[in-house]
C-alpha cells in the first residue's frame, strides 16, 4: 500500500439509503508517527509543510488536538480527559431559585461544565426586553430599572414585561 490511498466504497445508512463514499486510508507508519510524537506541545507535521507550502495558520499541537478531542467526545460515551474551563467561567456561586435552575446547574456540575458569569444589570435589562418584547428598552425604561442599582429585582422586571402590552409570545 502506498503512503496514502483512496478507496471508493458504498456505505449503507439505514435500510434504504446508501451513499458512495471515498475513504482516505493512511499507511500504518503514518499513524505510528503521529501517535509516537515526542513532545505533546510540538507541532504535528502537516502535508502542506512537506510540500513546502506555507500553512494558513500554525499547525496544531498534540496538546490542542487532545483538548479538542476531549471536548468533542465529552458526553458521547467516550472516556476522555476533561478540557480546561473557559477563561471567563463564573467563579461566584449562582443563585438557584427554582427546580429548573436546580436541575440545569446540577447537571452542569455533574458534567464538570463551568457556568458563565452572571450578566450585569444593564445587560440583563436589555436581554429581558429583547426576549419578551422583541425590542430594546427605551432610554427612560432602562434608566428607571438601572436606578435601583445593585438591588435590581430581576423577577419584577420579567413580570412587568410579561404583563405589558408589548409582550410577545
Amino acid at each position: 500500500m502506498s503512503r496514502t490511498s483512496f478507496v471508493a466504497r458504498r456505505v449503507t445508512i439505514g435500510v434504504l439509503l446508501s451513499l458512495a463514499a471515498v475513504t482516505l486510508l493512511y499507511a500504518a507508519e503514518d499513524i505510528h508517527r503521529w501517535i509516537q510524537g515526542k513532545d505533546p506541545a510540538s507541532p504535528v507535521p502537516c502535508p502542506w509543510q512537506k510540500q513546502g507550502n506555507v500553512p494558513p495558520l500554525s499547525p496544531p499541537t498534540m496538546e490542542e488536538i487532545s483538548r479538542n478531542t476531549a471536548v468533542f467526545w465529552k458526553g458521547r460515551g467516550r472516556e476522555t480527559a476533561v478540557a480546561d474551563p473557559p477563561a471567563n467561567a463564573g467563579s461566584e456561586t449562582v443563585p438557584i431559585e427554582n427546580f429548573i435552575d436546580e436541575y440545569i446547574f446540577g447537571k452542569m456540575a455533574e458534567d464538570g461544565i463551568p457556568h458563565a458569569p452572571l450578566a450585569g444589570n444593564a445587560t440583563f435589562v436589555r436581554r429581558a426586553y429583547l426576549d419578551l418584547t422583541g425590542r430594546i428598552p427605551t432610554v427612560e425604561a432602562l434608566e428607571g430599572w438601572l436606578a435601583q442599582g445593585e438591588e435590581l429585582d430581576r423577577g419584577a422586571l420579567i413580570d412587568s414585561l410579561i404583563e405589558s402590552d408589548a409582550f410577545v409570545d
